[in-house]
């Protein structure tokens, strides 16, 4: 994975090389954004799209935490997917030599 620094700055590694220097693919930030649109795909109910996010309007207005429950943990269950599934993409193309695996979790 890629180092990343506590700034607002690239993600920077030993000598300051970017990624992109040790040439491996850094799908860190596609991965945080994949994740964030899953999250704010259910806030889309309010505008009459649908999906999960409809259930959780729907809960909050009748105040049943059953239905709003319907709405957010399969939300959330697919936003860990997407996660999981981009960790898994990650450690595949990211060259053995480079991985820390004391800074990554298991999956």
């Amino acid at each position: 994975m890629c180092e990343r620094s506590h700034s607002a700055g690239p993600a920077v590694g030993p000598g300051n090389q970017t990624c992109a220097s040790y040439g491996q693919p850094c799908i860190t930030g596609v991965k945080t954004s994949a994740v964030i649109n899953v999250g704010t795909a259910t806030i889309s109910a309010f505008i009459g799209a649908g999906g999960f996010g409809e259930r959780i309007a729907q809960g909050l207005a009748l105040n049943d935490n059953a239905t709003l429950l319907a709405g957010a943990v399969p939300a959330a269950a697919l936003a860990l997917l997407v996660h999981g599934g981009f960790e898994l993409l990650d450690r595949w193309l990211m060259p053995a030599g480079l991985r820390d695996e004391t800074a990554v979790a298991s999956i």
